[in-house]
């Protein structure tokens, strides 16, 4: 038995939108404490939804779908708020319960993808960029977008040292 893939975006591709321009709306269904304590923003406003899952979440019975629920009572919460045309990512905490809430939306016909690990990947994705590079001395800027730090990898002859280093020392 094949799994289907289902759509989604990798934190380095929302990464790319954001700095694109993309236009997207984010449906977020973490608790609204979550939400209102870190989302996803990016250079321009991003039309972001949130609705907390349980808020629409019901089971008919323990063998539903979890989708199927999802596309039954998910018009009832949202029909005014999500835009017919256009992606929609639905995001949560670690990606799994945003992947069948974009599963439902796209049995009811919207454009809807998933971000893959949730909103713990996205925090914990870095971005690369070569700010010099000679045959003397490379200098990379890293940044963690989703945490506005940066910091700075200088080498030379060999050797290298690490400005202001990020929590996540492997990445270096």
């Amino acid at each position: 038995m094949t799994k289907r893939k289902n759509p989604a975006w990798s934190p380095a591709e929302l990464y790319r939108h954001l700095n694109d321009d993309s236009r997207f709306t984010i449906l977020d269904v973490r608790n609204q404490e979550e939400f209102e304590a870190w989302k996803v923003e990016g250079k321009n406003p991003i039309e972001t939804i949130n609705v907390p899952y349980f808020d629409f979440l019901e089971l008919e019975s323990e063998d539903e779908d979890i989708a199927a629920a999802v596309a039954r009572t998910l018009p009832d919460q949202l029909q005014d708020s999500l835009p017919r045309s256009g992606q929609i990512l639905a995001v949560c905490a670690k990606g799994d319960t945003s992947m069948y809430v974009a599963e439902g939306l796209r049995r009811l016909g919207y454009q809807a993808l998933n971000l893959e690990g949730g909103m713990l990947a996205w925090g914990n994705h870095y971005e690369t960029r070569v700010v010099e590079e000679s045959s003397r001395l490379t200098v990379l800027q890293i940044s963690r977008p989703a945490r506005g730090c940066l910091s700075y990898l200088l080498a030379s002859a060999g050797e290298a040292m690490v400005v202001d280093a990020a929590r996540h020392i492997d990445i270096y």
